[in-house]
């Protein structure tokens, strides 16, 4: 599978120097420029997906590798190149760090590549990954139609949920065939949420130190990154895009220059599109940083225009699709009294509001409040105090959007205790998460305080955030494996990267860069590294795609029900027939390479039907019950007369020899 993810490697180049060249005629600043490359070409990687899909090549290897190729010829031609680069730029910033930031960045880098070897390593997946998030983009990329609407639980609509950052994984998975673009995408939004939550708070003039404590707080926030393992969750997404978006906006007021809100409208678009708990947020960012900058609108209407319907496709599209099929854009979580009702579902979602004293005696629970979201109510508080002691514009007006977050959440579905009619301990479990935007409007409330404040004060808020950030770091890594490492990980990775830097200032002495004369070589010498860049990213991607199924099932993360199937299946049924599965869709036997058709057998199907599913292919029924979520299924009595040819701790697999004789 090299060549796919070749194509993938030169999708990625082709969409990446795209995006780069907008980003450079957008602004001037390097960090700005890198911030805002990301959400460009995130965006037209989702167009491109939900184009093609229109014609079932939405996830085709070749069709999205030309399309993005396309895009660069595009970009090429109409965008004219920057006097400066964002490759001389990158030289330049080497230069002027001293040797001790040097080592610091070479630090960073080798902490984020050894996480990202670790995940490649051991690819835990959580329930939500396994029930939707992954199965959804699996049947993506066999159907060819990302963004279409799929029955992967029976009776759950999850296809009517924002789905672009499963457009996204679908577009990379498409191209490479493997699962990699799933397990690395978590690594390349936490480069993202470091340097926008940097770019912000800098360009707001927070304190260097307090910005650093801030950021570092964010990052390392359990409920953000790695409370639900890793791999194709949207919550981390959707906050790191909503961070984006802030920081393009401040980037953007600061400079006097509106042309970087195209980025910040982009980005926006990505963050609502992924999670619906991030829209008043970006809204408002983009509200505030549109009105402050609104007399240099007029010469731009044009752009801004274009940008506007590439976002509304990007982020807007499911709105639309459920207000016009089922009479509410936020559907199925708020019906319309005029739309459809709600499906059905065994028990009611409970919102904190209606259930604050049971919510809030939850708060308690193993594996909760007191080890993943500590940190986060540190700032939350740090967040309210602040608001009473300093008492800037700013101060106050950041509390505020904290607190609107804080009341939306307590009205929102699913964040409130479950009631007696639904004995489901986990129910509750990851309501805080969708508490995340609130926790990064109050980081930004403590930053502005250490901002405002002076003297005593300023260093109180400066401790908060400290403070704060070794407790997320603290709970992280005591959340232990599969769904972090150790602490020795990113400390071996740190100290090879600090290495690795100290070499190549040696070796390469940083002196500044002059622009080469053009001569006749020059393009055919770029050609030629950037052809070896792209099949050295090709091989670095092919490289963990053969085994990273068999490592997912040796994982062991406690709830993966398919960790006895899959070398099952890769031995004695190993001969390519379809594989049909009860009650969830066990998306990981599709192989490391996608290849193999599985699917979900709808929970009302007759018995007749299950049975010529079993004479075609294998029935997969897991013994684990989901009837208290979803309601109950027919295939469990369907089968109850039949003989499994596995049966296993949580599964059993059925075929036609598993039929009685008639």
């Amino acid at each position: 599978m090299i060549v796919a993810h070749l194509l993938l490697a030169a999708a990625i180049a082709a969409l990446g120097a795209a995006a780069v060249r907008v980003a450079c005629a957008l602004s001037d600043d390097l960090l700005e420029r890198v911030v805002a490359t990301l959400p460009l070409a995130a965006s037209a990687a989702a167009l491109h997906a939900l184009g093609l899909g229109l014609i079932a090549l939405g996830t085709s290897p070749i069709a999205l590798c030309v399309a993005a190729g396309l895009t660069w010829l595009a970009v090429a031609r109409t965008v004219p190149a920057p006097d400066v680069g964002v490759g001389r730029q990158l030289a330049d910033a080497w230069v002027s760090l001293g040797p001790p930031a040097r080592l610091l960045v070479g630090a960073a880098a080798g902490a984020v590549l050894a996480w990202t070897a670790w995940l490649l390593r051991y690819p835990a997946y959580d329930f939500d990954n396994l029930s939707y998030h992954i199965p959804e983009v699996v049947t993506w990329v066999r159907e060819g139609t990302p963004g279409s609407i799929e029955e992967l639980v029976p009776g759950w609509a999850y296809g009517n949920f924002p789905v672009t950052n499963e457009v996204l994984l679908s577009w990379g998975s498409g191209l490479g065939r493997s699962f990699v673009w799933l397990t690395i995408w978590p690594s390349l939004m936490f480069c993202l949420l470091a340097a926008s939550g940097w770019l912000g708070l800098r360009a707001l003039r927070v304190p260097a130190l307090a910005a650093a404590l801030a950021t570092a707080a964010l990052c390392a926030a359990p409920m953000a990154t790695s409370f639900q393992a890793n791999g194709a969750n949207s919550d981390f997404p959707a906050l790191v895009w909503l961070v984006a978006t802030a920081a393009l906006c401040a980037a953007a007021v600061r400079a006097r220059r509106a042309a970087i809100l195209a980025a910040a409208l982009l980005a926006g678009a990505l963050a609502v599109g992924t999670k619906t708990t991030t829209a008043p947020l970006a809204a408002i960012a983009l509200a505030m940083a549109f009105y402050e900058l609104r007399s240099q609108l007029r010469p731009l209407a044009r752009p801004m225009v274009l940008t506007g319907a590439a976002a509304l496709v990007v982020g807007g599209t499911w709105y639309v699709r459920n207000l016009v099929q089922h009479g509410s854009p936020s559907w199925p979580f708020f019906p319309a009294p005029w739309g459809d009702p709600a499906p059905y579902l065994v028990h009611d979602d409970h919102t904190f509001f209606e259930r604050p004293l049971a919510s809030v005696r939850r708060f308690g629970d193993p594996g909760y409040v007191g080890d993943t979201f500590l940190g986060s109510l540190v700032l939350l508080a740090g967040a309210i105090a602040a608001a009473f002691v300093e008492r800037t514009r700013a101060v106050v007006g950041a509390p505020a959007a904290t607190a609107l977050s804080v009341f939306l959440w307590s009205h929102a579905p699913d964040t409130g205790a479950p009631g007696p009619e639904l004995n489901y301990r986990d129910a509750f479990f990851g309501a805080p998460r969708l508490l995340m935007p609130g926790v990064a409007a109050a980081t930004l409330t403590v930053a502005l305080a250490a901002r405002a404040a002076a003297g005593r004060r300023a260093r109180l808020w400066t401790v908060v955030l400290g403070a704060a950030g070794a407790i997320h770091l603290w709970q992280l890594f005591d959340l232990g494996y599969p769904k972090v490492p150790t602490p020795a990980t990113p400390l071996a990775g740190a100290l090879l990267g600090a290495l690795a830097a100290f070499v190549f200032a040696r070796v390469l002495p940083a002196v500044r860069l002059r622009r080469p004369h053009r001569g006749r070589t020059r393009p055919w010498l770029r050609l030629a590294i950037a052809a070896a860049a792209v099949v050295a990213l090709a091989t670095a991607l092919a490289l963990p795609a053969p085994g990273l199924v068999d490592r997912h099932a040796r994982a062991g993360a406690p709830v993966s029900a398919d960790a006895e199937l899959i070398p099952w299946f890769e031995g004695p049924a190993d001969d390519g027939r379809p594989i049909h599965s009860a009650p969830l869709l066990v998306s990981m036997l599709a192989g490391p390479y996608m290849e193999r058709e599985v699917e979900v057998i709808p929970r009302r199907e007759a018995c007749p039907h299950i049975e010529a599913r079993a004479r075609s292919g294998w029935v997969v029924v897991s013994n684990f019950s989901t009837d208290a979520l979803f309601g109950p299924s027919t295939t469990e009595g369907c089968v109850q007369s039949w003989k499994p040819v596995f049966e296993g701790a949580q599964n059993r697999v059925y075929d036609a020899r598993s039929l009685p004789v008639r």
